[in-house]
């Protein structure tokens, strides 16, 4: 499990900290310039319901759409309107407000548009960067934003200009508490714990009160995000104040909790701070690729090649399928009129659909007319527009067959990330580099160890698929495929001064202890 925040954290009996507030003065005037346009893009049954709520811009309805505001999330701590402007250049924003809590700018912002279709153009600056962070850009309801604008009038201060960009005023030093002299009740408050600490981790830290799971309480925002506070209720008074020992004190440190292998399933958060790990269950992917397998032939679905690529022509059914199972990228959804949606598949989804599923019909345009593919053409045409591909699809099919949902891994310097379900639901678990004769992948130890250490920062498991040729056939023809076989090697970092039960540990001569190793699992 990573860490996000500072391991070190304080325990209080539960006093409020005084925050310094600051207000937004509003000018005054119509605060929604309503009926100046409607949105462009039908949402209505462009992603599976259940996940829609998980992915920016999905889902909504057309009066959510209809006023012209959106909101950003994952902004640099130090940027200012000004950035705002420059990330949102060519479109005309009409506010601009940066949320603050407790004086602190929180990373979110709300930007105004003077018509709802530059509100749609915004949205498509999604997952770009501001500086060296990407920056999420969500539809946001009315409610929303005046709900912040309130807050940040309640906070106190000033909106004018020349104080916005002011840092909060410094807070006052309180004067050390005694803590001996203080009264206790059976409930200590946790502050500033890791965002990603569990119940778990609050027992073993009080490892010697014996609490249970009922005396440990994590808070949690409405939108399932933990506020790094905890509740942890003891036996007594007197036991509460003996545990105060514990302030202060460190709850492991981050690189120790990066090198805890292999990474388990992280499961992305609901309301009330609930995990979708339920809904998972409800919904296996096996049973979403065979409902997708039938529509498509049923349809029969057609696919034109271009380059490395295809775009699937599909109605709305098939579209909600696609977006299920974690197929491509909608590139055009389907319209109320009954337009098709397009959908871009990348190779290696193209060949399963067509090799594996047999669901689709691959076609490529020529200058006089459309002709019509065989498997072996597709093949072919992948493996000289793709060099290694024989290796990556069957690595791909082999991860896809089990249920696994496989991405391109390439942000994270790996040919495929892994997800136990939907992206919407969970994180990816592994990354995925397919080595073999023919790739020259992990040839070397500096190669194996940069993607060790690259896949250990986002909280993946290294795994690496060695995929081997057992014959001579030619590896432009599907049939090789039948002849290669996968072997599967999970690559994890081995720490010398790691002890498995903790700090336990005996007295031992650890003069060899700077050296990192690596253990490789077989599977």
């Amino acid at each position: 499990m990573m860490m996000e925040s500072n391991p070190y954290f304080a325990v209080n009996a539960g006093s409020p900290l005084d925050a310094s507030k600051r207000a937004r003065m509003m000018e005054s005037g119509p605060p929604y310039f309503g009926g100046m346009g409607s949105s462009a893009g039908g949402a209505g049954g462009s992603f599976y319901q259940p996940f829609s709520g998980n992915m920016p811009g999905a889902g909504v309805s057309n009066g959510i759409q209809s006023f012209p505001c959106v909101r950003l999330r994952g902004l640099p701590f130090d940027c200012n309107e000004i950035d705002i402007c420059k990330f949102f250049v060519g479109l005309d924003i009409v506010d601009c407000l940066l949320v603050h809590k407790n004086g602190r700018f929180t990373g979110e912002a709300f930007v105004v548009f003077p018509a709802a279709m530059q509100a749609e153009f915004a949205l498509h600056r999604n997952r770009q960067n501001m500086g060296r962070r990407y920056v999420e850009v969500f539809r946001c309801k009315k409610q929303e934003y005046y709900n912040a604008i309130a807050s940040e009038v309640n906070q106190g201060g000033f909106f004018d200009s020349e104080y916005r960009h002011s840092p909060p005023p410094p807070r006052p030093k309180k004067p050390a508490e005694d803590k001996s002299s203080m009264e206790y009740t059976e409930v200590l408050k946790l502050r500033g714990l890791p965002y990603s600490a569990t119940v778990e981790d609050i027992i073993k830290f009080f490892v010697e009160y014996e609490l249970t799971e009922e005396n440990v309480h994590i808070g949690y925002r409405p939108d399932g995000k933990a506020t790094g506070e905890a509740f942890v209720e003891f036996p007594t008074a007197e036991v509460a104040k003996t545990a105060m020992c514990k302030d202060k004190m460190t709850i492991g440190t981050r690189n120790r909790q990066l090198m805890d292998t292999p990474f388990g399933p992280r499961w992305k958060k609901g309301i009330y701070g609930k995990d979708l790990s339920t809904l998972a269950a409800a919904n296996p992917m096996s049973d979403i690729v065979a409902q997708l397998q039938a529509s498509l032939r049923s349809c029969e679905c057609t696919a034109i090649l271009s380059g490395c690529n295809a775009v699937l022509h599909v109605g709305a059914e098939q579209a909600a399928l696609l977006n299920r199972s974690a197929f491509g990228q909608a590139v055009a959804q389907a319209s109320a009129t009954g337009e098709a949606a397009h959908f871009q598949v990348g190779p290696e989804e193209t060949f399963y659909l067509l090799h594996a599923l047999q669901c689709i019909t691959v076609v490529k345009p020529e200058p006089k007319e459309t002709r019509r593919m065989s498997e072996e053409d597709v093949f072919a045409h992948l493996c000289s527009a793709r060099p290694g591909f024989p290796e990556l699809y069957k690595a791909y099919s082999h991860l896809r067959r089990r249920n696994w949902v496989v991405r391109s891994g390439l942000q994270y310097g790996a040919d495929f990330v892994a997800y136990r379900h939907h992206p919407a639901l969970v994180h990816s678990e592994y990354a995925v580099v397919v080595a073999g004769d023919r790739r020259g992948r992990l040839a070397a130890w500096p190669e194996l160890l940069c993607a060790l250490r690259a896949a250990g920062s986002v909280a993946k498991t290294l795994l690496v698929l060695t995929v081997a040729s057992g014959g001579d056939g030619d590896l432009n023809l599907p049939a090789c495929l039948r002849e290669m076989t996968v072997h599967e090697r999970v690559v994890a970092r081995w720490v010398p001064q790691q002890c498995r039960e903790g700090d336990r540990c005996a007295e031992v001569d650890v003069t060899s202890s700077e050296e990192e190793l690596c253990v490789v699992h077989g599977i």
